[in-house]
């Protein structure tokens, strides 16, 4: 959306239409964190292989772009700081998911303890609790707040959510939760055309016109949950083709999310803003998506199945003798107190 710039005085379809696309994104972000949460609830202990393979991801990228743009000199990059930078991605925050992401894994095993101690009543509690602090007292528009809320704190609150479910909702098939995580993904797109019907008079609501496209937002929140659990219950026979799509999704959001590569992919490379008033948007932009979709995702496969491959191979040789020196260092704090 920031490419794009789009007066309030008037609605255009191709308005409408990026409005429409940038709501997925958001959702997106919430259904990866659902997805997680879900998965890792019953994790009982952190492995420090995977820490390991992920943060060679994410450093890889990082390096591997900077070191691009800076060697090339693509879009003026010639900063020495921004290389020094990328060297610490997760510290830097290169990607705020990606950060977020790590911090949560880390405590997971302890959050999970936590939360199934609690038991069913008070985790419900606890998610009612958070809902309100997070997501309902920021309904308001120019008046709510989120108490202070951050993205690594939504993200836990999706965590926590996701655990819920895992644990106390996974024999209840709900029927027909595509097809309503689809109409709320429409009428949340209608509060976007709602806001540009009022913007052409008051000026000041046309700028929030994606207001409830927030991560949490009750729209996106329901929409996200709906659409989560109505994928979640489908019977859906294992695809190798999926599963390897599914494997590089990650790599593709590093990719092409990557500030630098960014700017280059929407402003430079693909000139998106000169398609603002044009009836080539849509081709445009459909044409685009794909190519960054699948281009990343082949960049991604490439780097799992060569660079990946090699530093896990070492990561698997050094790992059993790091967890064995951290086992070490426990057990002398533990009988020192």
């Amino acid at each position: 959306m920031e490419v794009f710039s789009f007066s309030t005085n008037n609605i255009t379809i191709q308005k409408l239409w990026v409005q429409w696309l940038s709501l997925g994104g958001k959702i997106g972000v919430n259904l990866f964190m659902l997805i997680s949460g879900y998965f890792l609830i019953n994790s009982s202990n952190i492995k420090l292989e995977k820490i390991l393979k992920f943060w060679g991801q994410v450093f890889f990228y990082s390096v591997a772009i900077t070191l691009f743009f800076y060697l090339t000199k693509i879009d003026g990059v010639n900063s020495m700081k921004t290389v020094i930078k990328s060297l610490f991605p997760l510290s830097s925050s290169a990607w705020w998911y990606a950060t977020c992401y790590f911090v949560i894994y880390l405590f997971s095993p302890y959050i999970n303890q936590l939360l199934k101690g609690l038991g069913k009543r008070k985790h419900l509690c606890l998610i009612l609790l958070m809902t309100i602090l997070f997501c309902v007292s920021n309904e308001l528009i120019f008046v709510g707040g989120s108490f202070a809320m951050n993205n690594t704190s939504w993200l836990l609150y999706l965590y926590i959510l996701a655990g819920y479910i895992r644990l106390y909702k996974d024999e209840i098939k709900t029927k027909h939760c595509i097809l309503w995580g689809t109409l709320s993904y429409i009428l949340t797109f209608l509060t976007a055309v709602s806001l540009d019907l009022l913007g052409i008079r008051v000026t000041r609501l046309g700028k929030v016109a994606t207001f409830y496209f927030g991560m949490n937002t009750l729209p996106v929140l329901i929409t996200s949950v709906l659409l989560f659990i109505g994928f979640k219950n489908l019977d859906i026979k294992s695809s190798k083709i999926i599963n390897t799509i599914a494997a590089s999704t990650f790599g593709i959001y590093l990719l092409h999310d990557s500030v630098l590569f960014r700017h280059y992919l929407w402003i430079t490379l693909f000139k998106n803003k000169s398609y603002i008033n044009s009836v080539n948007l849509f081709g445009h932009s459909v044409i685009c998506i794909l190519l960054v979709f699948f281009g990343c995702s082949v960049v991604e496969l490439f780097r799992i199945h060569t660079i990946e491959k090699l530093w896990m191979r070492y990561v698997n040789r050094i790992c059993p003798k790091i967890s064995q020196t951290i086992s070490k260092g426990i057990s002398a704090v533990e009988a020192h107190f």
